[in-house]
């Protein structure tokens, strides 16, 4: 680990140059490191740390800086230090994220494990479903640890007073309830704790009220793809999302995550899992598609080992494989260039493009089993849910109604 603070100044310097950043921001950014010296210099200190860091910024702004809002300028020195922090623990100026952990009791460590490992071996559960349960349980049992509550001795009242600490939505309530007694059902299942544990926690009730889907027209989605500046690289990768998403009917985690391996130039397809379902999908590599993969390749995306065709164009992140939200932050952005009617009142991610494929392939007369094939569902029920929204072809489907003013509860004859 570099500890002399001039060779962590030198260094950082010499990526932001080799990063391409801005030549402005560079040079507001040294001035802030120029003054990390100065202040380490008058300290008369040998070995620089994150707390060596921190006392300069309490020197510089205040010991309460971050209790006040900080002008652009002030901003810069705390993001300056961060930059040398990150150097001096990953040898790179761009910190790497880390996901969020949970804080979890250190008595219940092992127990939330093998309810983990049982939810992935046994039940099959997807990474993501396990992941969304696990934060709900380390909070409960964060809370019944602090408050000194055995998780064998929990009541009714307890598990109220975990839902009132926050003003939870009865979507959350409905579902936070679900997840700890199932968890309860679990260590009660291994003898960690009776079943009159599981009999307090209450059944919370919530009407599930599914909303029609957002769906736009060729027109409109022709209009979209016509918006992108396709000279520039961020124009050709985010045309690029965009088509995969308003011609397949991708799901943005698809998109993200798409990988060379998946294209087979040969025999002109695209096939891989999906990352929701894991299914197995096969899609004919479309000429628009081919195309435009093909430019973005050569003439936009960034030199970088990522094995997803997707990256970032972002300075500090350049050539990093893209998140999920991405996807739709790329496309709501061209929606409002775009000038599409109406579109920030509707729903306009990759998603509601998924929609739209499905419910214009019916008005295009494309049987339900093909739709349901390119969107890759398993069930043919969660096909129906994306076309309904195409009434007209609903009306074609739709029988006589005896008129209600023939019936004899309203005076007619039989």
């Amino acid at each position: 680990m570099i500890t002399d603070s001039n060779e962590l100044v030198s260094i950082c310097k010499r990526q932001m140059n080799e990063m391409g950043y801005a030549p402005r921001y560079k040079e507001r950014i040294f001035s802030k490191l120029d003054v990390l010296l100065s202040w380490v210099l008058k300290e008369n200190l040998c070995d620089y740390s994150p707390g060596v860091g921190k006392r300069c910024i309490d020197t510089e702004l205040g010991s309460r800086y971050q209790q006040r809002r900080l002008s652009y300028e002030e901003s810069l020195l705390p993001i300056a230090i961060n930059k040398i922090n990150a150097l001096q623990k990953t040898g790179s100026i761009v910190p790497i994220k880390e996901k969020k952990r949970h804080s979890l009791p250190e008595e219940y460590s092992s127990l939330v494990d093998s309810y983990r490992t049982m939810m992935q071996i046994e039940r099959c559960n997807k990474q993501a479903s396990v992941e969304r349960k696990i934060p709900i349980i380390a909070r409960f049992l964060r809370f019944i640890s602090d408050n000194g509550i055995p998780l064998e001795d929990v009541k009714r009242k307890d598990i109220l007073a975990f839902m009132a600490l926050k003003d939870c939505s009865d979507r959350y309530r409905y579902d936070a309830g679900n997840i700890i007694r199932d968890f309860i059902g679990y260590i009660s299942d291994i003898d960690y704790c009776s079943d009159e544990v599981l009999k307090q926690i209450p059944h919370f009730t919530y009407r599930y009220t599914r909303s029609l889907p957002t769906v736009y027209t060729h027109e409109e989605i022709r209009q979209l793809l016509a918006s992108f500046d396709r000279a520039s690289g961020i124009g050709k990768r985010d045309y690029l999302v965009t088509l995969l998403a308003a011609v397949y009917g991708w799901r943005a985690a698809d998109i993200a995550n798409l990988e060379f391996s998946a294209i087979h130039w040969d025999e002109n397809i695209i096939e891989f899992n999906q990352q929701k379902s894991g299914n197995h999908v096969c899609f004919p590599l479309l000429p628009e598609v081919g195309n435009a993969i093909i430019d973005y390749l050569r003439n936009g995306r960034p030199k970088t080992e990522q094995k997803c065709i997707i990256v970032s164009h972002v300075t500090s992140y350049k050539g990093a494989a893209m998140d999920v939200s991405n996807m739709h932050s790329i496309i709501t952005i061209h929606m409002k260039k775009a000038g599409i009617k109406g579109w920030e009142k509707r729903r306009h991610g990759p998603h509601s493009l998924r929609h739209s494929i499905a419910s214009n392939m019916l008005v295009d007369d494309v049987s339900l089993p093909i739709i349901q094939q390119v969107l890759g569902h398993k069930n043919p029920e969660t096909t129906q849910i994306y076309l309904s929204m195409d009434i007209q072809s609903l009306r074609k489907c739709t029988s006589p109604v005896p008129g209600f003013k023939n019936h004899p509860i309203y005076g007619g004859a039989e």
